[in-house]
Parts: structure tokens; C-alpha cells; sequence
């Protein structure tokens, strides 16, 4: 069973960090998150979309890996000069 939708529904942008727009009255729509609409754009194509989650948990554990071990370490970011985050943080507060 999949379980994807309801686990991204359900975290929208807040559990990463991130204010979820439908929660914000002061926001009008997605075009006012644009960081945390693209990130849940990219967790959805390349790891929830491909990957058949058991169970709820086995979906968090999932994405959970994805953003700190793909998103944070090995995904170039163009906003930070085509650096991953943890070469941008080394690169700029060692």
C-alpha cells in the first residue's frame, strides 16, 4: 500500500523546517514558499513517487534518509552556487 500522499499531506513543509502555506493566512498560494514547494516537488519525484512504502513508518524513515543523506549531502543546490549544503556550511562557517 502506498502511503505517500497522506504522510506529504500531513508534514506538508512543517515537519522539514518550513511554513506550510494552507496553515499561513497571510500567504495566497504556493508561489510565496517557493524553497519548500521545490523541495517537496523533488522529494516527490525522486524518492516517494519511486518507492512502494510498506507502512507509515517505513515513509518517514524513507524520506527522512532522502533529505538529510541525498538532499543535504550529495544534491547540488543552485541557490548556494551549485554546492551541496554541507559543502556551502563548511565552505562558509569553518
Amino acid at each position: 500500500m502506498r502511503y505517500h500522499r497522506m504522510y506529504l499531506t500531513n508534514i506538508n513543509c512543517t515537519a522539514i523546517g518550513f511554513l506550510d502555506h494552507s496553515l499561513n493566512q497571510d500567504c495566497e498560494g504556493p508561489w510565496e514558499n517557493g524553497y519548500a514547494e521545490r523541495l517537496i516537488r523533488i522529494l516527490r519525484a525522486e524518492e516517494v513517487y519511486l518507492n512502494n512504502h510498506e507502512d507509515i513508518t517505513e515513509a518517514r524513515v524513507r524520506i527522512g534518509h532522502f533529505i538529510t543523506q541525498v538532499c543535504h549531502q550529495k544534491r547540488p543546490h543552485s541557490a548556494l552556487g551549485h554546492l551541496t549544503p554541507m559543502e556551502f556550511q563548511k565552505q562558509n562557517l569553518d
